[in-house]
């Protein structure tokens, strides 16, 4: 007698199970079911859209320059204002314009009256922009009452997505207190 292994005997039943046929009559087709293992992709690689707005790096040389045309602006000398108060600044790129925003309180010269008294009330915080082939504009913005926080007063419109990578409220031109 020949030595059958364990599937062949599995094999054999198997197929002696269904070479028989049935006396009840025809069989109806059986859907067939397949598993497969694949997964469905997009055909392009998806990526993240494009900020229009992107945060910056406030250097020394940025700060150095909002300095300047917050003095130029006020018709003072060049050290009338000698710093920004920290964690008063903010400094963005609005991507489809090319322009450069940054926001801040300067910090006056104690020896230049006039630049203290321009760093009270609308320039307590001080909103800069600067355009492609151009130079730093500055706009007053205050930083006291409702009405500065609502963007009723804003001297000028800061970009949504500016406002969205700086988490200030929309329509606004000064930072969350």
């Amino acid at each position: 007698m020949k030595k059958v292994g364990p599937l062949a005997a599995i094999a054999s039943i198997a197929i002696a199970g269904c070479s028989g046929t049935s006396s009840s009559g025809p069989t109806t087709p059986q859907p067939t079911v397949t598993a497969t293992d694949t997964v469905s992709h997009s055909p392009w690689p998806t990526s993240p859209p494009t900020p229009s707005a992107s945060n910056l790096t406030l250097t020394q040389e940025i700060r150095h320059e909002l300095l300047l045309a917050r003095a130029k602006a006020t018709h003072l000398p060049d050290d009338a204002f000698v710093r920004l108060y920290k964690g008063s600044a903010y400094y963005a790129i609005d991507n489809d314009t090319r322009t450069y925003w940054a926001a801040g309180s300067t910090v006056p010269n104690h020896h230049y009256i006039r630049a203290e008294v321009y760093s009270q009330d609308e320039g307590a915080y001080t909103i800069f922009r600067l355009q492609p082939g151009g130079e730093w504009k500055v706009y007053d913005a205050g930083r006291d009452g409702p009405e500065a926080r609502s963007g009723t007063l804003c001297p000028i419109k800061i970009p949504a997505d500016v406002l969205k990578v700086w988490h200030w409220a929309p329509n606004t031109c000064d930072p969350p207190v």
